[in-house]
């Protein structure tokens, strides 16, 4: 589906466009515009909505391999810094909470660590509903924000944190927020920042973000929801990429703030897809040194990495991929492209297999794993050791 800016109904300035295979979705053009009055970037063509919450929910769990499903120490860290942002900014932590996204109940476990007395959320995944009962003894509801109705509760804080890229339309989600909240609401919102090239790991155009913020398209989202932006703060060195924290307070007559950052985003979309572009060919250029042409490869990772790497090189034109592994339920079973999925478990794996690793944010994680429990040769498309 072709995409309008949400905020400004305006068509968008196409930037690239390629095609993907998908898992659950199957072949598409995915692409990528800006906005030529506000500067926002956002991906368009796109699967459509159905497509994408098909998608979530039955294929974009990742459970990280010898974790189980619990927190990374960078995730730790992360909401350190959210409670810390939320007392200093609100004076407190509030009392009723709902998070839009809630995943595996890890955050709506350390607000109620912190001081909340009633918290839930939902997300469409049923997998991370599990998590969430099992680990924290969280209640959550599968399904789609978009389509929750009940409006017996009301709320003092809403969390969104990285929601908002992922969303067709925001806007439309936060004044929902709005509405199911007492007067005195807030909101607490973080999302990927578009900017600082040169800390953007690859793959940031990606699937799941339909959206891609400045501080000021950011800040413009926020006020035509209703809130007024009380605090906001920009963190360049969180693990993948930069990323922008904002609390606001809900304010009826908030006024409107106006971007106008189309100059300086056009800029830094074109030079971002140009270094894609060399990334790309210098990781295809690096498996086809490490990896002979009669071997046979299982790629490890079933996610939007794989579709990119098999989008944008040509090895599974140039090598012999027996399929794809994964440690998450989820993905087992499926497709990318003509490649299936498998339990790592349920197969039996030849001395001379090679794994490559398809995952930037996972990529040492998988391999320790990998390492622990097989002697196959591992190709890392980002670390040194192979």
């Amino acid at each position: 589906m072709i995409r309008k800016s949400f905020l400004r109904n305006t068509k968008l300035e196409q930037l690239t466009s390629n095609k993907w295979e998908l898992p659950s979705i199957g072949t598409k053009n995915i692409g990528f515009g800006i906005c030529p009055k506000s500067g926002l970037v956002m991906q368009s063509p796109s699967p459509t909505p159905n497509q994408i919450q098909t998608y979530y929910e039955t294929a974009a769990t990742y459970i990280n391999p010898g974790r189980d499903g619990k927190p990374s120490l960078e995730k730790v860290k992360v909401l350190d810094r959210m409670i810390n942002y939320t007392i200093s900014s609100i004076g407190l932590i509030p009392k009723s909470i709902f998070q839009v996204g809630c995943s595996n109940g890890y955050t709506l476990n350390r607000f109620r660590e912190a001081g909340a007395t009633f918290t839930t959320g939902i997300d469409p995944s049923i997998a991370s509903h599990d998590l969430a009962k099992r680990l924290y003894n969280i209640e959550t509801i599968i399904g789609s924000f978009e389509d929750y109705n009940d409006k017996s509760n009301k709320y003092d804080l809403f969390i969104l944190t990285h929601v908002l890229e992922h969303l067709f339309n925001p806007i439309d989600t936060l004044r929902k927020c709005n509405d199911m909240q007492n007067d005195d609401g807030w909101i607490l919102i973080e999302v990927p920042l578009f900017e600082r090239m040169d800390l953007f790991g690859p793959g940031i155009f990606t699937l799941e973000h339909l959206n891609y913020f400045s501080e000021k398209t950011l800040i413009e989202t926020v006020t035509r929801s209703g809130y007024e932006v009380i605090f906001s703060t920009k963190y360049f060195f969180h693990h993948e990429y930069p990323v922008i924290t904002i609390i606001a307070r809900k304010d009826p007559n908030v006024n409107i703030i106006k971007s106008n950052d189309y100059n300086r985003s056009s800029v830094l979309a074109i030079n971002y897809i140009n270094q894609e572009k060399k990334s790309w060919e210098k990781i295809e250029q690096k498996i086809k040194e490490r990896v002979d042409l009669s071997s046979s490869i299982y790629i490890y990772g079933a996610g939007i990495h794989t579709s990119q790497l098999l989008a944008y090189t040509d090895i599974k034109e140039t090598f012999n991929i027996i399929g794809l592994l994964d440690s998450s339920s989820t993905k087992w079973g499926k497709n990318i492209g003509k490649y299936n999925c498998y339990n790592i478990n349920e197969i039996n794996i030849n001395e001379n297999d090679i794994f490559l690793i398809s995952s930037y944010a996972s990529e040492n994680e998988i391999f320790k794993f990998l390492v622990k429990n097989y002697n196959n040769k591992i190709v890392r498309l980002y670390g040194d050791k192979t």
